[in-house]
């Protein structure tokens, strides 16, 4: 097994009360939150809340996903626990385009897992972490920010694609149609010190549902107080109407490097 606790898996249809947030500590500085936004949602759900997340805490590392899955929740669990099984099976992605071809593998799965009449496709954005590196991959359109000391503002550090995971991906037939892994997951990768900090998020972070401007986002997550405190007031003010927010799904995991 490559890692050292039992990872954290947090699906949505587990989470759907309108108004609250689930929060997990993995750890002092890796936390993971949930919640289905307060208010009438921006696009149609078949579940309240179609996001889920993965934390695997590894040897000398984290690695981390976020799915947004859409009509139906299906294509977003396969990929949580995909993910998390396959880093138990076998030693983390070595380098980005490892981790981008890990998520072409875990998108065959889907299709075997799709229930009758369901069609969902999801987002996923997922890092792995360690040794002064950051390998992130994404597919769809979810979020990775990272911020680094002394400023505090967060900048985005993925590039969306309009692709999404859905079981849809012939390798077979896009190689002979020269399309390479680069036009279906972005990944690269990034130098990464103590101090700085990681967000991964689904697009419910975005200011047309959480009502949050990047500044006030960035402001947020640079308090001076534990992780989980700041991670916990993003969630309440992105999630409730009261704040302007909760017009989807929001799935987050902040980590800060040590």
């Amino acid at each position: 097994m490559s890692f050292d606790r039992e990872p954290l898996i947090m699906l949505g249809r587990d989470h759907v009360e309108k108004g609250v947030h689930a929060l997990r500590e993995v750890a002092p500085k890796v936390v993971a939150a949930t919640t289905a936004g307060e208010g009438a949602s921006l696009n149609p759900k078949v579940v309240p809340n179609e996001d889920s997340l993965a934390v695997v805490s590894l040897v000398g590392g984290i690695a981390a996903v976020v799915a947004d899955s859409h009509f139906g929740d299906t294509a977003g669990v396969v990929v949580v626990e995909a993910f998390a099984r396959r880093l138990g099976e076998r030693p983390p992605p070595g380098d980005a385009l490892a981790l981008a071809e890990l998520l072409l593998e875990i998108d065959g799965e889907i299709g075997q897992a799709m229930p009758p009449g369901e069609t969902s496709a999801t987002t996923a954005i997922a890092v792995v972490l360690g040794a002064g590196r950051l390998l992130w991959a994404s597919c769809g359109d979810s979020l990775l920010f990272g911020r680094k000391p002394p400023s505090h503002e967060l900048t985005r550090i993925d590039r969306p694609t309009s692709v999404f995971m859905g079981g849809t991906f012939d390798r077979a037939d896009l190689e002979a149609r020269g399309i390479g892994i680069g036009r279906l997951v972005q990944a690269g990768e990034e130098e990464v010190a103590p101090g700085d900090l990681l967000l991964l998020a689904s697009d419910g972070i975005e200011e047309l549902c959480s009502g949050l401007t990047l500044e006030r986002i960035s402001a947020l997550m640079s308090r001076d107080a534990p992780l989980a405190a700041r991670v916990a007031d993003l969630m309440t003010q992105a999630g409730r109407s009261a704040y302007g927010g909760g017009r989807d799904n929001l799935t987050v995991v902040a980590i800060e490097v040590e």
